[in-house]
């Protein structure tokens, strides 16, 4: 049976890639187990060793496992069974310390201060029914300033006046040395000096009427073309993402700056001779943790990338800043970047060495100590009693013990010999025991535990040896020579006559 199991499965591993692990067998059916060698599914994160079509070595009874070759494979590979079982092995009967150390990296909003633009008020006018028909501005006050066109209309003059808008801020602002302003996010005060050209990135109208005191300049005195405009004018892109000051004619500015920074005892630990032993990455709250090591092998795990919301105290922006193990990143609004690349890129991170010590085990205390207590021990029945031994100071001090009471019990098991009736129907190459003997009934002794100093006797059995404290060492000695001796070939021999 076993050749035709053996002789089937070839036959069937013949025929497709399928390592057999197991056979069942059950009434008239055989089931085999395994694995197909060629579809072994998603092995993702699954440490593979060997060869991928092991029933090679089933072919013919005649194959041989590489073990040579594999032990050389995995030597070389860290994360394989042989390697990490070696590792494990080695580091048993050596005096080790541990070592604990963490990483932790903490994210951070600075405040940063610019000059964003320019809130001024000024007039816009045209002189719509003189003969040159100037396009001009003039200020709040009435003061009469640039002309950019002539006859060009009205509209066309609004505009004109939008494409000439940092000339105009550039007029009013520029009038000082500097115009003096607080700072927002320091509470100092400073002065601050418009650059030579005003470069409008965008505006905004607070107030844009027909309303007011025409400056009346260049004759547009009795027309209606004109207007006070109140503008607040920036000089930097993505404005929100400011919190905004007034001060004067200038727009102060406050952004956030994300930054990270990384502390922690690994950097500065020293790790010569140290094995990693256990790991275990944890989220920005050191929470969630995932085991990334444990008795010092990897364990296949992967924490997920964990994101926290950090609200600014200077700008009010609420920012989201990300680490997944390769980057730690950040985001708000459309602002968007990496703070720091590479590996072990994580919130929190806490390790345990293995390192070896240039100690050596001295057990001369201990041995000095042991010795001196073994030779003072006293045992009177109830108490005992000993005297310890300080070796570093030579002081002794005496100490007892109180004992329990001690139960009287038996030296041994007691056991029986019972002779029970069998029935002989052994088959052999001489035919069965019935073909030569009268009668298959027999007898056999069989050995019993006593119970309560009882020898459980059943019917039809017959007591051989009652109980008590037996060795059967040497009749179970003398049977088992006397099977080896008549198991051996028989040779005579003698000199001729």
């Amino acid at each position: 049976m076993l050749g035709y199991l053996a002789s089937s499965g070839l036959v069937y591993q013949a025929v497709r890639n399928f390592t057999i692990t197991n056979v069942d067998i059950t009434g008239t059916e055989i089931k085999y187990y395994g694995q197909e060698s060629t579809s072994m599914g998603d092995t993702t994160g699954v440490y593979f060793s060997g060869t991928a079509s092991p029933q090679q070595y089933y072919g013919g009874g005649g194959g041989t496992l590489p073990g040579d070759a594999e032990l050389l494979n995995q030597a070389g590979d860290p994360n394989s069974m042989y390697s990490q079982l070696n590792v494990l092995s080695s580091n048993i009967g050596n005096q080790y310390t541990t070592k604990q150390c963490s990483i932790k990296r903490q994210v951070s909003l600075t405040p940063h201060m610019e000059m964003v633009g320019y809130d001024v008020s000024f007039y816009v006018g045209y002189d719509a029914d003189g003969s040159s028909k100037e396009c001009f501005w003039a200020t709040n006050t009435g003061n009469c300033r640039d002309v950019w066109a002539y006859g060009n209309g009205w509209g066309a003059c609004e505009n004109l006046n939008l494409v000439h808008l940092g000339k105009i801020i550039h007029s009013i602002v520029a009038t000082g040395s500097c115009i003096p302003y607080t700072d927002p996010v320091s509470g100092g005060s400073g002065c601050y000096s418009p650059p030579g050209t005003i470069d409008v990135h965008s505006y905004e109208f607070v107030q844009r009427t027909n309303s007011g005191t025409s400056p009346g300049c260049y004759g547009s005195n009795n027309d209606s073309s004109h207007q006070f405009w109140h503008i607040r004018a920036f000089t930097v892109d993505n404005i929100d993402q400011y919190t905004l000051t007034t001060q004067g004619n200038l727009i102060i500015g406050v952004k956030d700056n994300p930054g990270a920074s990384t502390t922690g005892s690994c950097a500065a630990l020293d790790l010569t001779d140290c094995t990693m032993l256990e790991e275990t990455v944890c989220d920005h709250n050191d929470a969630a943790c995932v085991h990334t090591y444990r008795n010092y092998n990897p364990t296949g795990l992967a924490p997920l990338g964990s994101c926290q919301q950090v609200p600014s105290p200077n700008t009010g922006l609420t920012w989201t800043f990300c680490a997944d193990g390769s980057n730690l990143t950040y985001q708000q609004g459309s602002q968007s970047g990496v703070l720091e690349s590479g590996t072990d890129v994580w919130w929190n991170i806490h390790r345990t060495y293995s390192c070896e010590t240039n100690n050596v085990y001295d057990f001369t205390n201990a041995q000095q100590r042991s010795g001196h207590i073994q030779d003072s021990l006293s045992d009177n029945g109830a108490t005992l009693t000993f005297q310890d031994f300080n070796p570093d100071t030579g002081a002794t001090t005496n100490n007892s013990i109180s004992l329990p009471p001690r139960e009287d019990v038996e030296r041994c098991e007691k056991s029986c010999i019972v002779k029970i009736p069998v029935q002989d129907t052994q088959a052999s190459l001489t035919r069965t025991t019935a073909d030569y003997r009268a009668s298959v009934n027999t007898h056999k002794e069989i050995l019993r535990a006593c119970e309560n100093g009882v020898c459980p006797v059943n019917a039809g059995e017959v007591l051989v040896k009652d109980c008590k404290c037996t060795n059967y060492f040497n009749q179970a000695a003398t049977t088992l020579q006397l099977v080896h001796d008549a198991g051996r070939d028989m040779i005579c021999s003698g000199s001729p006559p």
